[in-house]
């Protein structure tokens, strides 16, 4: 492999340490005062910074994760900090008839605008569709693009569309690589843990399979 992970964080140094062993990832810290909304209330991503995952595993890879990025200035959200783009295995069991499913290419971004949580979902989901994902198509089928919301500062959010934190972003080192380049000390409001601190518990080969693609500043 021609990259490790662990790469400097906006403000941050670099990590010096290997990945610990597997943490459980179902246990709860004491936290301070956490915001639990219902479905239609605020607040809105003009009070705590939105934390996206992009992935895209069909045609140019990184084009697809910048026109994302364009279109979300386009809807009036600023883009406040975007990582480098990483090269990750699929996640998860292929779908009928696809033995081997395309590497994708991920990136964390944080954007803030005047949406509630649910608006937001809805504004990515119009993007994937604009760039020609195929909504229904089966469960892990390859895409042009895919754009999850992980973490709306320390919102707890559970709705029919949008559970915030993302259910498995702790689950997932494609997703906390590049989340902790922008953002390792963004706390997960549930588990109590930082970004970091969730890399950390992520097992070390996982991590290692996920390679630089484009370092910080290819977008723009």
């Amino acid at each position: 492999m021609g990259h490790r992970c662990g790469r400097r964080a906006v403000g941050a140094g670099r990590r010096g340490h290997r990945a610990r062993p597997r943490r459980r990832r179902d246990g709860r810290r004491g936290q301070g005062r956490r915001r639990h909304l219902a479905a239609g209330s605020r607040p809105v991503t003009s009070e705590a910074t939105a934390h996206l995952g992009l992935g895209s595993n069909l045609g140019d890879r990184a084009a697809n994760l910048a026109s994302a990025l364009d279109a979300l200035e386009r809807a009036g959200l600023t883009v406040e900090a975007v990582s480098s783009v990483y090269d990750t295995p699929p996640w998860g069991e292929p779908p009928p008839g696809l033995a081997e499913p395309p590497r994708y290419a991920n990136a964390a971004a944080a954007v803030r605008g005047d949406l509630e949580p649910v608006d937001l979902l809805r504004l990515c989901k119009g993007i994937e569709v604009a760039s020609g994902r195929d909504l229904h198509a089966a469960r892990n089928a390859p895409r042009v693009l895919d754009l999850d919301v992980l973490l709306l500062g320390d919102v707890e959010l559970t709705t029919p569309e949008l559970e915030v934190p993302h259910p498995r972003m702790h689950l997932r080192a494609f997703v906390l690589v590049p989340l902790s380049e922008i953002a390792p000390y963004a706390r997960h409001p549930r588990l109590g843990r930082t970004v970091r601190e969730l890399l950390d518990g992520i097992n070390e080969g996982e991590v290692e399979e996920v390679e630089l693609l484009l370092a910080s500043g290819w977008w723009r």
